[in-house]
């Protein structure tokens, strides 16, 4: 089975409703990903943003590290029928 475009992978890994941040998705994403140039919390983070700009995740929480914020996203409901109709289209 081909893999998934990064940005939809990112989606697939917020599904399960539990709040991620960019490390976190980093070291999910990096099993599936090897290499991958994208995978890393920069980019990851950008994203993120780029999802929630568009409705598709939202901020679930919100902490300071080490004087840094660090944000949490899940997805939306609409994300979620979205992100269905993106995997039908890309399998």
């Amino acid at each position: 089975m081909p893999k998934l475009p990064f940005k939809i992978a990112i989606c697939k890994a917020l599904e399960d409703d539990i709040a991620k941040d960019a490390s976190e998705l980093k070291d999910a994403l990096s099993k599936t990903y090897p290499g991958e140039r994208q995978v890393n919390e920069k980019e990851i983070e950008r994203h993120l943003l780029a999802l929630k700009g568009v409705g598709i995740a939202k901020v679930a929480a919100e902490d300071l590290k080490n004087d840094e914020l660090v944000q949490k996203y899940v997805l939306t409901v609409s994300g979620k029928k979205r992100l269905q109709k993106m995997i039908g289209k890309s399998i």
